[in-house]
């Protein structure tokens, strides 16, 4: 975590709220990640476009590692050519990751929302673990990385990619930074080993792998993503936009007879536990939290300076050169630094990272 103002921002139990207003800019992202620690439970964040969902997704990368996003492609695209690897690769490696306790965010937009895909469960049933001294026939084991979605090549280089040579089988996992090189004698696994695609040479020795799926469909599709976050927190950004989305993509989903492998977002709320971010509208909200952005200045730096005196202003900022220059006005600025991606104006307390 690369700074924590959020806790200087908020303070408000995120359990008594069902409606909240929050300006689009860098206090967003704050009010994201003081809902996601202050919880201390999994955050699914439901967006209605895709473009929205990676904008949202890359903001908050800046911040933490812990936020994940599950894309899905548009539906006619994929039937009429073929879903996006990239989408597939990001969405596997997701569900993978809900074998451990670790929290999450994750930010789904309405196709990957309302997409079916297999039962927790089921899907964990899907990992191949491997140890050093295990009994393992080599044709089975091939026809499990065939049903978990890898692909059989005469030689490993990518993620996905598995390769069979004699007593040797390589495989690239998912969940692997470095392909893996399991050598048998006969029926025995004798030895597992990290190699180099490039060199071929071996990395490092291990005694056991586990092989993660790179499939999101196994046929029996009837769960979807909010099924996985648990007791987690659902927010809806912008509901209104989603529900409009959803109305839009209908005609496509029945034209393409694809129906029965999504669900609709009706029956993925849950008004009483559901919160409602609103970017647009700030009539009638449990908390209203507006920001002014620093765009507003338009590079302006003596207005700036001047807002920050007048104000009595603090600052969080990496500017160096900008805080030797408020200095110069007045040494009583609390000047605080701080990582942060944007610059913004709260509660007459100025948060700002550059000036262009």
């Amino acid at each position: 975590m690369k700074n924590n103002l959020y806790l200087d921002l908020f303070n408000f139990n995120i359990n008594s709220l069902k409606k909240v207003y929050v300006s689009k800019n860098e206090i967003y992202n704050q009010f994201m990640l003081y809902v996601f620690f202050s919880c201390n439970k999994n955050i699914l964040l439901v967006v209605p476009t895709l473009n929205e969902a990676t904008e949202i997704y890359n903001e908050l990368k800046n911040y933490i590692e812990e936020v994940y996003l599950f894309p899905e492609d548009d539906f006619m695209t994929k039937k009429a050519i073929a879903s996006s690897p990239e989408f597939l690769f990001m969405r596997a490696n997701l569900l993978n990751k809900f074998s451990d306790d670790s929290k999450k965010i994750i930010i789904v937009h309405l196709n990957s929302f309302i997409k079916k895909i297999p039962d927790l469960n089921e899907y964990k049933t899907k990992k191949i673990k491997i140890k050093t001294g295990d009994k393992l026939n080599r044709e089975e084991l091939i026809k499990k990385l065939l049903e978990i979605g890898y692909k059989k090549e005469s030689m490993v280089y990518d993620t996905s990619d598995f390769s069979v040579r004699g007593f040797v089988i390589d495989v690239f996992p998912i969940n692997e930074e470095k392909p893996i090189r399991m050598e048998f004698f006969d029926d025995e696994i004798e030895k597992i080993k990290y190699f180099d695609t490039i060199t071929q040479k071996t990395i490092k020795e291990i005694n056991e792998i586990e092989i993660c799926s790179i499939k999101d469909d196994f046929g029996s599709n009837n769960s979807t993503i909010r099924d996985y976050i648990g007791d987690g927190i659902v927010l809806f950004h912008n509901y209104h936009q989603l529900l409009n989305q959803e109305k839009m993509i209908k005609p496509q989903l029945k034209y393409l007879n694809i129906e029965n492998e999504i669900v609709s977002v009706s029956n993925l709320v849950d008004k009483k536990k559901d919160i409602f971010i609103d970017t647009i509208n700030n009539k009638d909200k449990d908390l209203s939290i507006e920001a002014k952005s620093i765009d507003n200045y338009n590079s302006n730096k003596e207005l700036f300076l001047s807002d920050l005196l007048k104000n009595n202003a603090v600052i969080y900022s990496k500017n160096k050169q900008l805080n030797k220059e408020i200095n110069k006005y007045n040494k009583t600025i609390n000047i605080i630094e701080e990582n942060l991606n944007h610059g913004f104006i709260y509660n007459r307390k100025y948060y700002y990272s550059e000036f262009d």
